[in-house]
């Protein structure tokens, strides 16, 4: 009964620090890579091409079929209508809740008792590094490999209490869950080779006492029992190096990179005990591996090392345990192999999300010693102040989600911190935008451009592939700036950067549909139809090149080539409604009303409420209505049709 009331106080703190999230929209971070699964109402094509989708082309980035597959479910759970950000934060919270369980009933089967199991699940379910795992919805990846990561753990524990094959077979299988649903839990078999040599069953655990470093069982027994973790294991990193992007802009010496990996190792153990001035995307580090300064992390890991050797058996095993499960699970992010978040940062707080429960376990044995056989004043006193480091905790995570409320929330805040960072300026340019702000957005866009010209070259790797991607994202971001001088209304100005985005990338098909629709506004068919063509030969698939093309076709006097373009791409997306709404518009061009009719109807059940369709709908009843009676007027009103 005990223990249910103390889970029961874990959710409520929970729900406290996160329900005030709930209603939040996604952050306009890694949206458009995560768009065609959160959008996707075709659940068994989409989970077969997730799980055969071994090069990204899905979901860009490495191999984690699960973690996607579970955000598209929260589409389903909701109705079946699309992304729902409420669903998928309920969600995240509740993994998250169901992880600090698992905590809790790890460390408890460790032999600790609940105070200090529950202390760590506490500490693990509000610490403000947790926040950006929860809020953030790419990152259900990591919640769900973390609960199959610590449910292999607890039916590991169970299996080598019992010898039970059943046991071990589904400590294998929910290793390979984990990762499938995000490849950093590779660490597992380390972990558990760990736990063999400072947890051996049938020898003493307590701490404090160095006879249990010394297994229980033989060795080779030990590691026959771990290699197919292991196997799996390495197959899997495989994998991931294969379809994960190195960085552009990592240090390319290793030494860098060494030196990098222990200044993060440093910064992550001050930010567990210290979270504050926690930042979504933390500004990039300069390494400079001939500074002093640079090596003093790496010295510092060098010494704490040797003191943990030598005060091994003071320390104990199961305080060992605890501080591999905080170091090993981060040695995949620590940057010591190259991968692209390493082009933002060397750190991030999402990092430390599986880790933190090793962390959340140290802290909690340490408090709870701190308070054993002192006089009772004393342990009051320090009851108190464990209470009030709680209490700062859970307001720090608190202030952390208000940063996540939305995309311009975000990115502002992220630029207090990275006011040089270009990356920022853009994704907070993309914000604004959507939220109807376009002249603050190309203001955004103008100083991302100003900032990517200015950006330093990087002197690795092939000096043409480096060339390319330097003008391809300079591209980008004239095409980000022409897009919003379009959407503001400043077409004129819009052409100018568009045609030096198509300059520098002529293979960018979104610049040309969007120069297209630019030229089209000012009256320029003949260009327009030009550039709007080859949007559509580069990317047969770009909704707003079609819609334009099929625009400029009718306004031409051609409307049934307009037709014929529009018919045949609703045969693959039969439920675009801008299609669908162009496809009326030349019908209606046509003399075909009963036919734009049919196809505005079509619209109307794919989007009930888009006003768009409405309006053509009723002019097109209208037309109709006039044709029947011979009273009304001849000409065809021109509806509301639009890229």
């Amino acid at each position: 009964m005990k223990n249910f009331a103390a889970v029961g106080v874990l959710a409520a703190i929970l729900l406290a620090i996160y329900l005030p999230n709930v209603g939040d929209s996604f952050v306009m971070w890694d949206l458009d890579a995560y768009r065609s699964v959160l959008e996707s109402t075709t659940y068994f094509q989409t989970t077969w091409g997730l799980l055969t989708d071994f090069s990204g082309k899905v979901v860009s980035g490495y191999y984690a079929p699960l973690g996607s597959i579970s955000l598209m479910m929260d589409g389903w759970i909701a109705g079946g209508h699309g992304p729902s950000p409420r669903t998928t934060l309920l969600v995240n919270i509740f993994l998250h809740f169901v992880n600090g369980l698992l905590v809790f009933v790890l460390i408890n089967t460790l032999g600790e008792g609940v105070g200090v199991a529950w202390l760590a699940a506490l500490i693990f379910l509000i610490h403000p590094l947790q926040v950006s795992s929860v809020l953030w919805f790419a990152q259900r990846k990591g919640l769900l490999a973390t609960a199959f990561y610590l449910a292999a753990y607890l039916t590991y524990f169970k299996h080598r209490k019992t010898e039970s094959p059943a046991n071990y077979a589904l400590s294998v299988a929910l290793f390979g869950a984990g990762l499938l649903s995000k490849p950093t839990v590779v660490v597992f078999p380390v972990v558990l080779l760990a736990t063999e040599m400072f947890l051996p069953t049938g020898a003493g655990n307590a701490r404090g006492t160095g006879g249990s470093m010394q297994a229980s069982r033989p060795l080779r027994k030990i590691l026959l029992r771990l290699v197919p973790f292991f196997v799996i294991s390495i197959v899997f990193a495989a994998v991931t190096v294969r379809t994960e992007a190195a960085a552009d802009a990592a240090d390319s010496l290793l030494q860098q990179r060494l030196l990098a990996a222990a200044a993060a190792l440093w910064f992550y153990v001050g930010k567990v005990l210290f979270p504050v001035g926690l930042d979504p995307i933390y500004p990039r580090w300069n390494v400079d591996w001939t500074s002093v300064w640079w090596w003093l992390p790496l010295a510092g890991l060098l010494a704490a090392a040797v003191l943990i050797v030598w005060f091994r058996a003071a320390l104990g095993g199961r305080s060992l345990w605890g501080a591999v499960n905080f170091v090993v699970p981060l040695l995949p992010m620590l940057g010591i192999t190259r991968f692209s978040y390493m082009d933002l940062s060397y750190v991030a707080d999402h990092f430390v999300y599986l880790a933190m429960m090793g962390a959340a376990y140290c802290m909690a044995v340490g408090i709870t010693a701190l308070r054993t056989h002192r006089s009772p004043p004393l342990r009051h006193g320090i009851a108190a102040a464990a209470a009030a480091y709680a209490t700062f905790l859970g307001v720090q995570a608190h202030l952390q989600g208000r940063i996540w409320h939305d995309s311009v929330t975000f990115w502002t805040r992220n630029l207090q911190s990275n006011p040089d960072s270009w990356r920022a300026h853009t994704f907070l340019g993309h914000a604004l935008l959507a939220a109807g702000r376009s002249d603050d957005a190309a203001a955004r866009f103008r100083t991302a451009l100003e900032l990517r010209r200015s950006e330093p070259r990087v002197e690795t790797g092939d000096a043409i592939v480096q060339a390319n991607r330097f003008r391809s994202g300079l591209a980008s971001a004239y095409y980000n700036l022409g897009n919003a001088l379009l959407t503001g209304g400043r077409a004129a100005e819009a052409i100018q950067q568009l045609r030096e985005a198509v300059r520098l990338n002529p293979g960018f098909g979104k610049a040309y549909g969007s120069l297209g629709t630019a030229l089209l506004s000012l009256g320029d068919f003949e260009s327009a139809e030009q550039h709007l063509a080859k949007a559509v030969e580069i990317d047969p698939a770009n909704l707003q090149a079609l819609c334009g093309l099929a625009m400029v076709l009718t306004e031409m006097g051609r409307p049934a080539a307009a037709v014929d373009l529009l018919s045949r791409e609703l045969e693959r997306s039969p439920r675009s409604v801008p299609m669908l709404n162009n496809l009326a518009l030349a019908y209606l061009r046509l003399g075909r009303v009963l036919e734009a009719i049919a196809i505005l109807q079509r619209a109307a059940v794919v989007a009930p409420h888009d006003p768009g369709t409405q309006q053509n709908l009723r002019l097109a009843l209208e037309q109709a209505r006039n044709a029947e009676s011979k009273d009304g007027p001849t000409a065809i009103p021109t509806p509301k049709g639009g890229p």
